[in-house]
């Protein structure tokens, strides 16, 4: 399964309980976006302006609500030893809870994008590196908490994974430290 996020999570940490989502900002920046096109949108509609330039506009707006209700995120309980992943649009969400004691191990993967081998391929503009962080369960399934590309990463993946394995007492796997041609952004081991 591959599906690289659009935005980037960000791990927060609550007295008994972490979350590990898109971050304040993020909601923050939508909603300004989705007021200001609505408040266009209405007012065209109001003035009876409305024509076929102002379909692109609505499809953008239709695109930031959606955007905006979309839920995804992973809740670390320490109390109840759960985790729970969040998704869905609004209120129509799925929630999938696992148990701490089903965890194997969290893990990072480091990998070029195109290809199932990357041992000998290096990395370029066509097939860039990137990064994976997964849960991988004792059963051998795992669930993709995040998927990024390792320049745009900069060490933040792995720091965050660091974090909930800590958090957490989970142990970490990691297949390699970052790419130390990439700038880093912060402390990330």
């Amino acid at each position: 399964m591959y599906n690289e996020s659009m935005f980037s999570y960000d791990f927060k940490e609550h007295k008994n309980s972490a979350s590990y989502g898109p971050t304040m900002l993020y909601r923050v920046v939508l909603s300004i976006f989705v007021f200001l096109l609505g408040l266009g949108l209405v007012s065209v509609v109001l003035d009876g302006s409305f024509d076929i330039y102002a379909i692109f506009p609505t499809l953008i707006l239709l695109f930031l609500v959606f955007a905006l209700i979309y839920r995804d995120s992973w809740t670390f309980d320490n109390k109840t030893q759960t985790i729970k992943y969040i998704w869905g649009f609004g209120p129509f969400v799925k929630v999938e809870s696992f148990k701490y004691r089903d965890v194997a191990y969290i893990e990072i993967l480091h990998f070029i994008k195109g290809f199932s081998d990357s041992t000998e391929t290096e990395a370029n503009w066509r097939h860039p590196s990137q990064v994976v962080f997964r849960l991988r369960f004792k059963d051998d399934e795992y669930k993709d908490l995040e998927i990024m590309g390792e320049r745009k990463s900069s060490g933040k993946v792995e720091r965050n994974a660091n974090w909930i394995a800590a958090f957490t007492s989970l142990s970490i796997v990691v297949d390699r430290l970052p790419d130390k041609k990439l700038p880093m952004k912060g402390l990330f081991y």
